[in-house]
C-alpha cells in the first residue's frame, strides 16, 4: 500500500513542514548528527586501526601497503569525509583518491617521492580529523586498551538482506545487484526492514534517508534514486519496495519524478 506517492494533493503541506523541520534540526542538532554518522564493519575498522597504529601513524608507507583502508579512514573523521571533500581538504589530485577508492590500487604514473608527498597530505588530514569521541586514546598518553579498540568498531553480522528473519532490521546494509552488462555491484541502503508478517521469499523494505538544504541540488540528483530502483528491479523483480525518507527541501517536482518511478 502506498504511503505518499499516490497522494500529490498532500505534497504541498508536506513540503512546507519538511523545510521547517530541516531548518529547525540544522540549527539545533547538526553537529551532534554528524558525530552519529559512523557505522563501519568491525573487521574493516579494526584492520585499519592495526595498520595505522590506532590512527596515530597514517603515513605514506601504510597507504602504499594497504590502499583499501582509505574508505574506512574517511569514515573515521568527524564529520565523515566524502571523497570530494577529502580531495579538497588534502589538496591532492582527484584521480589519485578516486583510483584508490574505486580500484583499491595506487596510480601507475605517480610514483616515488611525488606519490609519497600526496599520500602524506591525505594521512595528515585523516590524523587531524579523526573523531576523538570514538578513538578516545588520541589525546592522551596511555595507549588504547583492546576493549576500546573493539568498541570503536561497530560490528556487523554478515547476514544477507534477503535472508533476514521477520521482525528484524539493519542499518547501512549492502544489497547486491547486477548491472546491464552483467557486472555485480553493491548498493548501500540506509535501512533495511523485514516486516513481522513476512513470509519465506519476501523481500524486505528498503529505505534511503536523505536531507537537503536547498531545492536546486535535489532536482539535479533526483535521477540517482531512480537508477537504484531500476537496478533493484532488474535484479529482484517488480516486488522490490524501495522508499525514500526525506527531510528538507524536496519540492513537488522531485516527489513527482520519484513517484513516477514507483518510489514511495
Amino acid at each position: 500500500m502506498a504511503v505518499n506517492l499516490d497522494k500529490p494533493h498532500l505534497w504541498k503541506a508536506d513540503i512546507t513542514q519538511s523545510v521547517d523541520m530541516y531548518n529547525d534540526w540544522f540549527i539545533r542538532f547538526a553537529p551532534q548528527a554528524f558525530r552519529e554518522t559512523r557505522l563501519q564493519t568491525t573487521q574493516d575498522v579494526e584492520a585499519a586501526l592495526r595498520a595505522t597504529k590506532n590512527l596515530t601513524h597514517v603515513d605514506p608507507s601504510i597507504l602504499r601497503m594497504h590502499p583499501e583502508i582509505l574508505p574506512t579512514l574517511r569514515m573515521s573523521a568527524c564529520p565523515p569525509l566524502a571523497v570530494d571533500r577529502l580531495i579538497g581538504l588534502a589538496e591532492v589530485p582527484g584521480s589519485l583518491v578516486k583510483r584508490i577508492e574505486n580500484r583499491k590500487k595506487l596510480p601507475v604514473r605517480l610514483r616515488g617521492p611525488q606519490l609519497d608527498a600526496e599520500l602524506r597530505k591525505i594521512g595528515d588530514i585523516i590524523e587531524r580529523m579523526a573523531d576523538p569521541d570514538i578513538f578516545v586514546w588520541l589525546h592522551r598518553d596511555e595507549p588504547p586498551t583492546e576493549t576500546e579498540i573493539h568498541r570503536s568498531a561497530t560490528a556487523g553480522n554478515g547476514i544477507k538482506f534477503n535472508a533476514m528473519p521477520p521482525g528484524t532490521f539493519h542499518f547501512h546494509m549492502n544489497v547486491p545487484v547486477t548491472l546491464e552488462g552483467g557486472k555485480p555491484i553493491n548498493i548501500p541502503v540506509d535501512a533495511v526492514v523485514m516486516p513481522k508478517a513476512s513470509r519465506p521469499g519476501d523481500l524486505p523494505l528498503l529505505f534511503e534517508a536523505k536531507s537537503a538544504g536547498d531545492f536546486t541540488n535535489v532536482n539535479k540528483r533526483r535521477k540517482e534514486e531512480a537508477a537504484k530502483m531500476a537496478q533493484l528491479r532488474r535484479s529482484y523483480g517488480n516486488k522490490v519496495r524501495f522508499n525514500l525518507f526525506l527531510c528538507g527541501y524536496f519540492d513537488s517536482g522531485y516527489l513527482g519524478y520519484e513517484a513516477a518511478e514507483g518510489i514511495d
